[in-house]
């Protein structure tokens, strides 16, 4: 919620979702920073949110390969045709 479009409360949305990444880490032995992952995930939000609709842009396929390098602790260059067709 804190990052619905009345809200828009950035700093808050990360950590929250810093918070979900943690419990994730813990509840699987999972190998990624959660407060990395938690930035690049909200991140994705802010640049889809600025392209809707435009999702053809290279920022927003750029977005989800940084959120997906976070969290499978890849270099974003072998996610990035996945995160291609995600955006």
């Amino acid at each position: 919620m804190a990052f619905a479009p009345q809200d828009n409360d950035v700093p808050k949305a990360i950590a929250q979702m810093q918070q979900f990444f943690v419990t994730i880490h813990k509840l699987h032995d999972e190998d990624f920073d959660p407060a990395e992952a938690a930035l690049a995930e909200v991140s994705w939000w802010v640049v889809h949110r600025k392209f809707f609709g435009h999702s053809d842009q290279p920022e927003v396929a750029e977005a989800v390969a940084c959120a997906y390098a976070a969290a499978y602790r890849v270099d974003p260059a072998v996610v990035r045709e996945a995160a291609y067709h995600r955006a």
